[in-house]
């Protein structure tokens, strides 16, 4: 059995109870041990957990929040242990901060909201996948890392949707493999109704059945580290 550690990025509940219950339905063999930000303390212990997953967030990985450097102090952490982390979407921006430099993280231009087809190239959390169908939403990205970092995946409006930190199991995915239609389609009319201009930036057509299948394979591959 899998020990996974999962810090929840989300400042609003409702958002936070999505998520969770998003990756709740991980494989059966790992067990999920989701943690609030808020809640995470300096000295938490890291040991007990063999993979940590860092979730999406409605705020930014620009901008300092009080947990803020809890969190960059476990991540430096984590990594040193070689242990596999995923950041999703927030996390995957907020891993770029923290191993490569603020500067490489920028807000997006254009923002991506809608279902993206994802060109994926090959690696160990990309196995058996050339590309996939996937929840984009998200007002930053990262750009510009250095040589230690590889790319993996792209869309048409944003050349870095994941990469691997070194050879370590450390990867940054700026798309959602965790959730599926209906908790995007909540996701999305909350964006709508906040930020009438994000219309325009609305990408793709609901995914026909099954084309979410390979989001789930990400999660496997992850898990199999």
């Amino acid at each position: 059995m899998k020990d996974v550690l999962v810090l929840n990025c989300f400042k609003r509940d409702d958002y936070a109870r999505d998520f969770n219950r998003a990756i709740s339905r991980l494989p059966g063999q790992a067990d999920i041990h989701p943690v609030r930000m808020t809640d995470l303390e300096p000295a938490f212990e890291l040991t007990p957990f063999s993979h940590l997953i860092i979730s999406g967030s409605e705020t930014s990985a620009l901008d300092d929040y009080p947990w803020t450097s809890s969190l960059e102090e476990l991540v430096r952490k984590w990594v040193e242990t070689k242990k596999p982390v995923l950041g999703i979407c927030y996390g995957h921006q907020f891993l770029a901060r923290v191993l490569a430099g603020v500067e490489c993280v920028r807000p997006a231009r254009p923002p991506e909201f809608g279902w993206a087809e994802v060109t994926l190239a090959p690696c160990a959390l990309f196995e058996g996948m050339k590309r996939l169908t996937a929840m984009v939403s998200h007002y930053d990205e990262v750009i510009s890392l250095p040589s230690d970092f590889t790319v993996l995946a792209e869309t048409k409006r944003c050349g870095i949707h994941a990469f691997q930190y070194r050879d370590y199991p450390v990867w940054g995915i700026q798309f959602h493999p965790e959730y599926g239609q209906k908790e995007a389609e909540f996701i999305f009319q909350q964006v709508r109704k906040s930020d009438p201009v994000a219309e325009e930036w609305f990408i793709g057509t609901l995914p026909q059945s099954g084309e979410l299948a390979h989001c789930k394979q990400v999660f496997d591959n992850f898990l199999a580290m």
